[in-house]
């Protein structure tokens, strides 16, 4: 579908449960938006759900707004309206899903078993998850993991991978030339790929879960005290920072130099969930919060001999509750408090072996968890 300069096009998605409508003015935001989630584009679809709005300002300069869960925000025409536009509308379309826990993790399977493989930023997470596709898993997503609550199986979330240059080098039988590209939040861009293209037949369906794999350090394995935590957001309103202070584990948070996003770093105990309730309060300040990483970390060995070390399922539910999308919703279903979802989350793994995945070379960690399922 070819979008003109000017026109208002309107389209209808469903992740599972939820149902959901997209306007926009934007031809750059509504061909990327579209072209990520093409697999859950609705032909003739109401948009029951919420209804979101990508639509230019009152004035000739005034660029555009995004409007979502009755805010808006008002971004400058090119440049980060469509990271910014599809950010927003992700998040908050997938926080209203209500029929499955939703992670910020890859997940894979292998002769109908599935894995998870939860991350930090640049642990390898995107190249690992092509290169097991490659040796011949099958591929569910490379960024939202999501778990059914009515049987806890493992289903698939196949939106198209959003890759950086180096990241495509990986890739040699691509046709770079003919991917479409997703601006991203202050600069840079990402080349959007369908993993179809690249290995065809590759995309699994619903699959019991099997292992949780975590590519980074998780509780007991880090070092004791302080830990630093490093979120981006769209801007800091007076009460931001206040209000994150106020946070139980939260010994300080102060605003670092930046280029164009406020970057804050947060100083935790290190033995509580925060997580969350930094997510909760910046939209209660209704502000976006773009990333969170921890910072406290040495930069990963990517030549070290990597090792599967096996931890408590306890460990393994409270670090994945720090990946899981829209706490506040899943909250309101777990008995309204964080010790109900934590429950959940038990009965989520009861049947799941645990692991942590040490760094190591992309070959040696593929190995060890093709050996782990058993991959041949």
């Amino acid at each position: 579908m070819t979008i003109r300069p000017g026109e208002r096009t309107s389209d209808t998605y469903r992740f599972f449960d939820h149902e959901f409508s997209v306007r926009s003015e934007s031809e750059e935001f509504s061909s990327a938006f579209r072209e990520i989630f093409g697999r859950f584009h609705l032909d003739g679809g109401k948009g029951k759900g919420a209804a979101y709005r990508v639509l230019r300002g009152k004035g000739p300069d005034e660029g555009f707004e995004v409007t979502s869960d009755g805010r808006s925000y008002a971004v400058e025409e090119g440049g980060d309206l469509p990271g910014f536009a599809y950010m927003k509308i992700t998040d908050s379309a997938l926080s209203k899903v209500r029929s499955h826990y939703l992670f910020h993790a890859a997940a894979l399977s292998s002769s109908d078993r599935g894995v998870i493989l939860p991350a930090a930023s640049k642990s390898g997470k995107t190249t690992l998850t092509l290169e097991l596709v490659k040796r011949g898993f099958k591929f569910l997503s490379d960024d939202v993991s999501a778990v059914s609550k009515s049987d806890h199986k493992l289903y698939p979330f196949p939106k198209r991978l959003g890759l950086l240059p180096q990241t495509l080098e990986l890739c040699p039988e691509a046709e770079l030339d003919s991917l479409k590209m997703l601006p991203m939040i202050g600069g840079g861009q990402k080349k959007l790929l369908d993993i179809e293209d690249l290995y065809p037949g590759s995309t699994g369906g619903p699959c019991e879960l099997k292992y949780l794999v975590f590519l980074g350090p998780v509780m007991g394995t880090r070092r004791e005290g302080e830990e630093d935590l490093y979120i981006v957001v769209s801007g800091v309103t007076d009460s931001l920072i206040s209000d994150i202070r106020e946070i139980d584990g939260v010994m300080d948070a102060a605003i670092l130099p930046h280029r164009k996003y406020p970057i804050i770093k947060i100083i935790t105990d290190g033995k509580r969930h925060v997580h969350s309730r930094i997510e909760e309060v910046c939209a209660g300040n209704g502000v976006l919060l773009f990333d969170a990483s921890d910072g406290n970390e040495e930069r990963p060995d990517f030549t070290a001999t990597p090792e599967l070390k096996k931890i408590p399922k306890s460990a393994a539910a409270v670090e994945l509750l720090k990946r899981i999308k829209g706490v506040t919703s899943a909250k309101l279903e777990s008995k309204g408090s964080m010790t109900g979802l934590f429950m959940e989350m038990g009965k989520v793994l009861s049947g799941v072996e645990c692991f942590y995945l040490t760094p190591g070379s992309l070959e040696e960690r593929a190995e060890r968890l093709c050996e782990l399922l058993g991959h041949k």
